[in-house]
């Protein structure tokens, strides 16, 4: 009696554990609208675990789906697909469209749902992408159009063109290949790679530990980064660069007058590549590392201090550096 009480006890746990897990399964959505594109001047997407992508064509409407997947009970994947049920609006010449909660935030039932917003619409129209855990990514050449994208932990990726690229994501990482007037990258932990057909104007760089890289070129650099690595080539202007523990790598194509350089870290190296008919005035210094310059100079405090001095000089220097080697090198 005491053996068939137990098996049915245990039966019963069974039951409890096994048969949840068998009912369970995928509910999924679709939505599509389809707005003329005349009079539009922008799209925005904001969403919360959702996955945009972003296509560019000739085309005369924008075209948005939304896809959603839940997963749980009939009744639970049902709850969660009304929770995130998208709506569609456009005002000022701006196409909207959301998918959140109504209420709190997107991590209930973060595990159960995903979904992908696909936006294929005509050049010249600004793009602003707003999502929480997802990735953004932007195919074909905008034109005029500009591009703002934010995402805690999704990447952000631009293949293409656009006048201006502004992207904000806290873990993941940031790459451009194609061409941009003005790229502004801001991320905690993620890598900036910038692949340029042409320089740009201005680029500006924010990371905490992630490497910097560039090439292509800029009429104007800057980047910060706390333990990464920056790297850039094709440099034609001003450019500045802050890191702890990384090395910093710059080379200039050409260099024009009122350029001015500076660059700070602490353990990390320096190398700095100029034209070989630069005139450059500056200083560079380091506590305990070398300085090796190809631009002359003259050295102070045991070799530690370089002080460069050029009439008409089309290059300024400030470079420091407290434990790392700083080099000078003519292209």
């Amino acid at each position: 009696m005491q053996v068939k009480r137990w098996m049915r006890i245990g039966a019963a746990l069974l039951a409890a554990t096994v048969l949840p897990a068998m009912t369970t399964a995928a509910a999924t959505a679709h939505f599509q609208k389809s707005f003329p594109a005349q009079g539009v001047s922008a799209v925005r997407v904001d969403v919360s675990f959702h996955d945009v992508e972003v296509v560019v064509k000739q085309t005369p409407n924008v075209e948005i789906t939304v896809d959603l997947e839940a997963r749980g009970s009939k009744s639970k994947a049902e709850k969660l697909l009304a929770e995130y049920t998208p709506k569609f609006k456009v005002e000022d010449g701006r196409i909207q469209v959301r998918s959140v909660r109504k209420h709190g935030s997107w991590w209930f039932g973060r595990r159960s749902i995903r979904g992908k917003v696909t936006v294929a619409m005509p050049p010249g129209l600004d793009v602003d992408l707003d999502t929480s855990a997802g990735d953004c990514s932007v195919e074909g050449d905008l034109g005029k159009g500009s591009i703002m994208a934010d995402t805690s932990s999704g990447d952000f990726k631009l293949s293409g063109a656009a006048q201006r690229i502004s992207a904000d994501t806290s873990s993941g990482d940031v790459s451009v290949t194609g061409r941009a007037g003005k790229i502004v990258a801001d991320t905690s932990s993620g890598d900036v790679e910038l692949r340029l057909d042409q320089p740009a104007d201005d680029i500006s760089v924010d990371t905490s530990s992630g490497d910097v890289s560039l090439a292509g070129g800029a009429a104007r650099f800057a980047a910060d980064t706390s333990s990464g690595d920056v790297q850039a080539s094709g440099l034609t202007g001003s450019a500045k660069a802050d890191t702890s523990s990384g090395d910093v790598t710059l080379s200039w194509s050409e260099v024009r007058a009122g350029t001015e350089v500076k660059i700070g870290t602490t353990s990390g190296e320096v190398r700095l590549e100029l034209p070989k008919d630069t005139l450059v005035e500056g200083r560079a210094s380091t506590t305990s590392g070398t300085i090796r310059s190809d631009f002359g100079g003259r050295t102070e405090k045991r070799g530690h201090l370089l002080i460069l001095e050029a009439a008409d000089a089309e290059a300024s220097l400030t470079v420091a550096t407290t434990s790392g080697d700083v080099t000078l090198r003519k292209r």
